[in-house]
């Protein structure tokens, strides 16, 4: 068979698309290649005098006979879209191309199919994704893992396959800590819950994890808090680092190989190196490259197999199903298994391949010029997974190498030797002389940039693909590297011949031949575009949701300052009354104006702690407290509410409980305080009993355990399934009608979620409830104490930098009652003056004011006075707002409104020693 014949054969059985020729009179099929059989599920001799017609749904046909008709004619015409039906009845989506031509005194049409159907579905998908505005695509460049209260709720397949899962339900719902090395636990998780409290990200770092087998990996991993379905959650964007480098060095090995094969190397050496790359490239237990000699099967090469696996196979012998080898050999067809039982081998060898702890086998049979089966490559993997499509690409090129190494006709010239080793990749192919002129490029480069090969000989391509946006300081490292005759990896913006610019991915290395002449130069480029578009999109995300999360916080803050701000004035005010000499009347009505405003604060403080909650944000200020005290004082302020109703209020606290504990008071106050009131609303008679007692004593924590019962209405199953969720608000015992924000027990839920704690419900329809809750809190060897007394206060001075007149005049009146000295200041500037030329003991800085805020004052103060306390007053109490206060050098802060308890105990612990 002459030489070209024998080319067009080859081309013609291993393509990659599907190939038929038809008479273009009749439409009948006359020939078809392997992939028209594998694309329609007919065999050759089924399609072989099937009419063209036949493959197509009915209310297609007349399309494509048009079609057919253009291409029978001689009409050149861009790639179609049609469908086709297999034998069994699936209809798949397919691009058709035809041209026709005279064979023999026949008019026959050749036409090529390409399955698209990978191709739509990953379009379908994407579209579905925008509709439904999600921030992450299932198909994103690099694996994605979103977690909501450290559980997956969302994957997309790439982090699927790297962390090891067969499919992504596997992953939804484990704890996402489970992918982390034991020894990163503790900071990973302490990452996590930063991140969740400021609403933040951190920056792309190397950490290790872990796949569902055990492996561990190391990964780029960037994390950023978003929501997700509406609850705060965080996506995790992370790259395996060793495949990626797998990947590289798998390229540069690749590009060596290619530089042997043009070269005529044809050794037992370069053989073993060609199945030491595959290995390595698919993280292999083991690789063998089998080749048929007389009646029997070699192993030619192998890498890392074990001995035992290597007699294994080649006593096995040719029978198809003796071994894998065999049977991709001898069947002259691939076989992926990810798991050995599925192997249709011998069950005796199937044994043994378990007993050396083999779990997936990936089987690739190697063919000769015509196109006929003289060996496999075979690799076994001891995790269970299946070859991706850049697996399943290297197989097929370490396939088509292995052929053209141990090729050795005399008929086998450069020209298709160049062919036969350039079309095996995907990826395009260029070759240059020394001076970097064009001397040949396969077909995919031609696909990427439209670029043929007459439209590029001769030519440097970067005259010719070089455009406005390409980055000039990349094309001057590639032409130093080329001078300097280095190999190099580089990305690139690159144009194609229509114009339209790609992002391009290159490996370039120089070329020697036998003597150690540099003969040129050898690239592989990919189109990496769609790539570097997800990735923009990705950023673009992020950037948005950080902007939003901006955005929230900011009116968080404003609507804080805004409403706390004159509530700290009515409450002070109703505090400073009630200090003076009144009259019964006047008493009663403070006591309603009282219990007014500590409602309205209760009610602002838990939108606001809601709206942080659901940022992420919700902030605790730990610090040396009593428990018994706090606790003790609340249960008292409850009590008057249940003096004159037939409602007996009991409390009991464990005296075992330590005085002294560490946690954010008025948090731990927030949770008793929403419970009981809310026991206090539903029970009209009967009783309300809380009990507190030590549940364990690690050394370091107390896990207290609390108990509150009512004799209340109760709640149905319906209730009670909701009880917890936000705005959901049960009906009143007095009113008949829904009582309060809906807001108390979500907060107070997540304060115990945040002491490591939980709270459970028991209760029936008109037979009261019962809640059970527990929180772990750090021990202290101190107590929080009782206030200075006055006399340390006398004569102090503080300077109040606020620019709302009212709270001016009642922090004023509580220092003054102190025998406090007070000076003011309407902004920091005003303030900025007073400091620089005054003498105070302590300042109270509100943090939002025209001209100068208290952050600018106070960091320009810091730069001459580093000793004077200063405290910020104010109605922001964020994570954010705590952290810039510590940024710019305050020592503490007060939150409006404050109770004046508070604001001596604060003054107090700055100016007890002065």
């Amino acid at each position: 068979m002459p030489m070209n014949t024998q080319l067009l054969d080859v081309l013609f059985q291993t393509a990659g698309d599907a190939f038929f020729i038809a008479e273009a009179n009749t439409g009948r099929i006359i020939e078809a290649n392997r992939r028209a059989e594998e694309l329609t599920g007919y065999d050759r001799s089924e399609l072989i005098e099937m009419h063209q017609s036949q493959l197509h749904p009915l209310q297609m046909v007349d399309q494509y006979r048009a079609i057919f008709a253009k291409h029978a004619r001689g009409d050149l015409m861009l790639a179609a879209s049609v469908q086709i039906v297999r034998k069994d009845g699936a209809v798949v989506p397919v691009e058709i191309q035809g041209s026709a031509f005279e064979f023999e005194g026949r008019r026959l049409v050749f036409g090529i199919f390409r399955d698209v159907s990978d191709r739509d579905l990953l379009h379908r998908r994407l579209e579905q994704s925008e509709r439904r505005n999600r921030t992450i695509a299932e198909f994103a460049p690099i694996s994605i893992v979103v977690h909501c209260n450290g559980r997956v709720v969302f994957s997309n397949e790439r982090a699927m396959r790297d962390l090891g899962a067969r499919t992504v339900n596997d992953l939804l719902g484990l704890n996402v800590l489970d992918f982390v090395h034991p020894e990163d636990l503790q900071r990973v998780n302490e990452r996590i819950r930063k991140i969740m409290i400021e609403k933040g990200s951190v920056p792309m770092l190397e950490e290790r994890l872990k796949r569902l087998n055990g492996e561990y990996f190391n990964a780029e991993v960037h994390a950023t808090a978003i929501e997700w379905d509406g609850m705060p959650s965080v996506m995790v964007a992370f790259q395996d680092i060793d495949d990626r480098a797998r990947r590289r060095n798998y390229r540069e090995a690749m590009l060596q190989l290619l530089q042997k094969a043009f070269r005529h190397v044809d050794t037992e050496a370069t053989l073993r190196e060609l199945v030491r790359v595959h290995a390595e490239r698919a993280n292999a237990f083991a690789s063998l490259l089998t080749i048929k000699q007389d009646d029997g099967l070699i192993v030619r090469a192998d890498h890392d197999a074990p001995d035992e696996l290597i007699r294994l196979t080649e006593e096995a012998g040719v029978d198809r199903n003796a071994s894998p080898s065999a049977f991709a050999l001898v069947n002259e067809t691939s076989i992926f298994v990810d798991c050995i039982e599925k192997l249709p081998i011998d069950e005796r060898f199937r044994k043994r391949l378990s007993d050396l702890s083999i779990t997936s086998c990936w089987s690739y049979p190697v063919r000769d010029r015509e196109g006929g089966s003289i060996g496999s490559l075979t690799v076994y993997l001891s995790d269970s997974r299946m070859p991706d499509d850049e697996e399943l690409e290297a197989l097929e090129q370490a396939s088509y190498l292995t052929s053209v190494f141990m090729d050795r006709s005399d008929l086998l010239d450069e020209n298709y030797r160049l062919s036969q080793v350039a079309r095996q990749t995907r990826e395009g192919v260029i070759l240059t002389d020394k001076d970097r002129k064009v001397v040949y490029v396969n077909q995919a480069f031609t696909d990427v940039t439209g670029y043929t090969l007459k439209d590029v000989a001769g030519k440097n391509l970067r005259t010719i693909m070089h455009g406005p946006a390409t980055n000039m300081a990349t094309a001057q490292f590639m032409k130093q590297r080329l001078n300097e005759i280095r190999g190099f990896d580089c990305r690139i913006f690159n144009y194609r011949k229509t114009g339209e610019g790609f992002w391009n991915d290159l490996r370039i290395d120089p070329m020697f031949d036998r003597t150690g002449t540099h003969v040129g130069f050898i690239g592989l480029q990919t189109d990496v575009t769609e790539e570097m578009d997800a990735r923009a999109r990705l950023e673009k995300t992020l950037e948005e949701a950080d902007e939003a999360s901006k955005a929230r916080s900011e009116f968080l803050s404003i609507i804080s300052h805004e409403i706390r701000t004159p509530l700290n004035s009515i409450s002070g005010i109703v505090h400073l009354l009630s200090d003076r000499n009144r009259s019964e009347d006047q008493t009663e009505e403070l006591d309603i104006l009282k219990k007014s405003a500590e409602r309205l604060q209760i009610l602002v403080s838990d939108i606001l702690d809601f709206g942080q909650m659901d940022a992420g944000r919700l902030s605790f200020q730990n610090q040396p407290f009593s428990f018994p005290r706090l606790i003790g004082q609340l249960c008292e302020s409850f009590e008057p509410a249940f003096t004159h109703t037939p409602v007996q209020f009991e409390h009991y606290i464990d005296p075992a409980i330590p005085e002294g504990l560490s946690a954010d008071p008025a948090r731990i106050r927030q949770v008793y305080y929403h419970l009981l009131s809310n026991a206090q609303k539903f029970t009209v008679t009967g009783s309300v009993r809380l009990e507190i007692k030590m549940a364990d004593d690690t050394g370091s924590h107390v896990v207290i355990e609390s108990v509150l019962t009512d004799t209340g209405t109760g709640m149905s199953q319906t209730v009670i399934s909701r009880i917890f969720e936000p705005f959901f608000r049960a009906e009143s015992t007095a009113t008949g009608q829904p009582n309060g924000a809906g807001l108390g027990l979500t907060i107070a839920k997540r304060i115990l979620e945040y002491y490591d704690g939980d709270i459970t419900v028991e209760s029936r329809p008109h037979d009261g409830s019962t809640f059970r809750f527990r929180m772990k809190i750090e021990k202290t060897n101190e107590s929080g104490g009782t206030l200075v007394s006055m006399p340390h206060l006398k004569n102090a001075r503080v300077l109040i930098v606020e620019d709302y007149e009212a709270n001016i005049l009642i922090t004023r009146k509580f220092l003054e009652l102190w025998d406090i000295q007070v000076d003011q200041a309407y902004n920091g500037e005003e303030a900025l003056h007073k400091v620089k030329n005054g003498q105070y003991d302590l300042i109270l800085m509100d943090l939002h004011m025209p001209v100068m805020d208290g952050y600018e004052a106070t960091r320009q103060i810091r730069t001459f006075n580093n000793q004077i306390p200063i405290v910020a007053l104010t109605a922001s109490a964020q994570s954010e707002v705590q952290d810039r206060i510590k940024e710019v050098g305050m020592n503490d802060l007060i939150v409006k409104p404050f109770h004046p308890a508070e604001l001596n105990k604060k003054i107090s612990a700055f100016l007890k020693n002065r």
